[in-house]
């Protein structure tokens, strides 16, 4: 809260005025919506505030009752407000498990905290500059992607954005794989079986790429 006292004339002893800043809900009815009172000029949240609800910080000014507070019966109130805030919870994306696959095809499986908030796949990095993605949708924390480039592993970020105000990030590697292939398969026996029997043993030599 930035308040500034300049020009404020509060009358001495016996009268006192006195100063109380308050939260309240409703700003057609500042002081009947009260629902706290606040000592300093920063407020932290607790549990007591609900997530993106609108609250408004207002103040009083009046007569002391000599015990922390205003005494109304005194009159000479007077109630000013209209200052808005509101709390939005920090999101806490996971991207998922770093992992490895054969293959150029690969499920993420990012994990969305907030209902609600916007979820936003990107690549950071690839095995080469020119590395790139196909994201069947960007949008979807288990969005399916596609390694158009060269194999190798690759940086993936998971952004989750609440309203535009708390924004997190997690990332998670990849490592794509080409899948073995099976060349030059040979079959040689290494021993024959007697006339007309079905004894005989082979091998099978084969490149494994």
């Amino acid at each position: 809260i930035n308040y500034d006292p300049t020009g404020q004339i509060l009358d001495p002893s016996p009268n006192k005025d006195t100063i109380i800043f308050f939260i309240y809900t409703d700003p057609n009815n500042p002081y009947s919506s009260r629902i706290r009172d606040i000592s300093s000029l920063s407020i932290p949240y607790d549990p007591s505030f609900v997530y993106g609800q609108t609250y408004y910080v207002g103040v009083i000014l009046g007569r002391t009752d000599n015990k922390g507070g205003i005494d109304q019966i005194k009159g000479c109130l007077r109630v000013d407000g209209g200052v808005p805030f509101a709390f939005y919870k920090i999101p806490s994306p996971n991207a998922g498990p770093d992992d490895a696959i054969c293959g150029r095809v690969y499920d993420l499986g990012g994990f969305q905290s907030i209902p609600g908030s916007r979820i936003e796949w990107r690549l950071v990095q690839g095995p080469t500059p020119n590395s790139g993605v196909l994201f069947n949708n960007t949008l979807d924390p288990a969005s399916q992607v596609s390694a158009l480039g060269d194999f190798g592993t690759y940086v993936f970020e998971l952004e989750e954005n609440n309203n535009d105000i708390c924004i997190q990030k997690d990332v998670v590697s990849i490592t794509f794989n080409p899948s073995p292939e099976v060349r030059n398969v040979e079959p040689r026996c290494i021993a024959f079986g007697a006339p007309g029997s079905k004894d005989g043993k082979f091998i099978v030599e084969a490149d494994l790429m």
